[in-house]
C-alpha cells in the first residue's frame, strides 16, 4: 500500500472520532447570489485541526494542520497550502505549523498532494484530468487545456519549479511561479488605507445589527505596472452571537442576498484613479501576475 493510500486511512479514522463544527467560513464562503455553497468544516483534535473544504457536494480540499489553534491563522496558512505557492504566508505563526492536503477540483477530482512544513512545500503528487499520476520519483510536468487557457506545471524532486497559464484569447501569459511579487507603489498597507479612506463603510445594515464581509478584488498586474481585468466578490457571514477566543462564530448566519457588492464596486472605481504597480519579477525580468486583494469590514448598526 502507497504512502497517500495510507494518508487517506488514517485520515478518514480520525474525522470519524472528530466532533464536527460547520459553519460557512469569511475566507472561503463567496457569495454570488442565493447562500453560499461553498462550506468549510473544521474538525477539532487534541493536537491538529481537520479540515475539509466544499463546493456544493463536492469536497474539494481535505487535510490537517498542526501547531495552530486561531481559526484566522488556519485560514490564511490553509490558503498558503492548497495555493501554488502564490500567497505569502511568512509570518510568525506559520513558522512552527505544519500541514498535510489533498486539492481536487471544484467537481472533485484529485488534483495535488502536498505535505508543508512551515513554509516548504513538498508536492507528493499530481495527477491530470483522467486521473493519471504525473510525477515519478517527484518530478515531472501537468499541462491541462481547457476552453479558455492552458496551465502547466513544472516539479523537480518535489519541488514546484515553475507554473503559468496562457490565455487562449487574450494570448498573454500570466506567472504563478516568481521571486518578486507584484506590489503597489508605496507598499499594501499604504495602498490599503487609501482605498478605505475613499471608499468609506456600508451604512445600510439593520438597527442592532453587526455584519462582518469582505471583498475580495481579483486583478492582473501586468508587466508595465498597469492593472487590468479587474473583478470583486462579496463574501459575507451575519453574525449572530460574537467570535470565542480561538475565533470559530458559535452560530453564524450566511447572508443570502449579496447586498454589499456594490461595494466591490466601489473599491474597484479607486483601485483605477491610483498609480501602476511595481510588477513581479521573474529572473530579473517583469511579468505578468493576478493578485488577490482583500478587503474587510465590521459594520456595528
Amino acid at each position: 500500500m502507497g504512502p497517500i493510500a495510507i494518508l487517506l486511512i488514517f485520515l478518514l479514522s480520525i474525522s470519524s472520532l472528530a466532533q464536527e463544527r460547520y459553519f460557512e467560513d469569511s475566507s472561503f464562503s463567496m457569495l454570488a447570489g442565493g447562500q453560499s455553497k461553498y462550506k468549510r468544516v473544521y474538525n477539532i483534535e487534541n493536537d491538529h485541526v481537520n479540515i475539509e473544504d466544499y463546493v456544493g457536494s463536492y469536497r474539494v480540499h481535505k487535510g490537517q494542520v498542526y501547531g495552530l489553534n486561531d481559526v484566522k491563522q488556519i485560514d490564511s496558512y490553509i490558503s498558503y497550502c492548497v495555493s501554488l505557492n502564490n500567497i505569502n504566508a511568512d509570518r510568525d505563526y506559520s513558522k512552527n505549523a505544519q500541514g498535510i492536503f489533498r486539492i481536487n477540483s471544484n467537481k472533485g477530482n484529485k488534483l495535488r498532494q502536498v505535505y508543508v512544513k512551515g513554509n516548504s512545500i513538498r508536492t507528493g503528487q499530481v495527477w491530470d484530468e483522467e486521473g493519471n499520476e504525473k510525477l515519478i520519483n517527484g518530478t515531472g510536468i501537468l499541462n491541462i487545456d481547457s476552453r479558455d487557457e492552458i496551465s502547466t506545471t513544472i516539479y523537480k524532486d518535489s519541488m514546484l519549479l515553475n507554473a503559468y497559464i496562457v490565455r487562449k484569447e487574450k494570448r498573454d501569459t500570466i506567472f504563478q511561479v516568481f521571486q518578486k511579487r507584484a506590489e503597489p507603489i508605496g507598499g499594501l498597507k499604504n495602498y490599503y488605507q487609501k482605498i478605505y479612506d475613499k471608499v468609506g463603510f456600508p451604512k445600510n445594515g439593520k438597527p442592532g445589527e453587526t455584519i462582518s464581509f469582505s471583498i475580495k478584488v481579483k486583478l492582473i498586474v501586468n508587466e508595465d505596472g498597469e492593472l487590468s481585468d479587474l473583478s470583486a466578490e462579496a463574501f459575507s457571514v451575519k453574525l449572530l452571537k460574537s467570535y470565542p477566543k480561538n475565533g470559530i462564530p458559535i452560530h453564524p448566519e450566511p447572508l443570502a442576498d449579496p447586498q454589499y457588492d456594490y461595494m466591490g464596486e466601489k473599491i474597484i472605481k479607486e483601485m483605477k484613479k491610483l498609480p501602476k504597480w511595481n510588477p513581479a519579477e521573474k529572473d530579473n525580468k517583469p511579468v505578468r501576475t493576478e493578485s488577490i486583494l482583500t478587503f474587510g469590514f465590521h459594520v456595528s448598526t
